[in-house]
């Protein structure tokens, strides 16, 4: 008898949500928000402005990242430059020696 995955709950799949925004994107908002205040202070700029400036960064955001910014996020990682394994070298000159199997 095979096994077969039920979705119990839709719910459960899905993230929570405030308002409009996602759980992942709460973070980019409120720096956004901070960077866009900031720099209106700064400059002294209008209302205008000061909503574009809160805008652009988190619509820029939205848009490099897409539905999923934990892929994105896991693209940036660095490769790590120490290896805890064994490396196993092959030459390719050389031919390896292999064992004879027996009868």
């Amino acid at each position: 008898m095979a096994r077969k995955s039920i979705r119990v709950n839709r719910a459960l799949s899905k993230n929570a949500s405030v308002g409009v925004l996602d759980s992942s994107q709460i973070l980019p908002f409120g720096l956004s928000v901070i960077f866009g205040f900031v720099v209106a202070i700064l400059l002294k700029l209008d209302f205008l402005w000061t909503v574009l400036l809160i805008a652009w960064p988190f619509l820029t955001w939205v848009i490099v990242s897409g539905k999923n910014p934990k892929r994105f996020m896991a693209k940036t990682v660095p490769v790590p430059k120490w290896n805890r394994g064994r490396v196993i070298h092959v030459y390719l000159l050389k031919k390896p020696k292999v064992g004879r199997l027996r009868k």
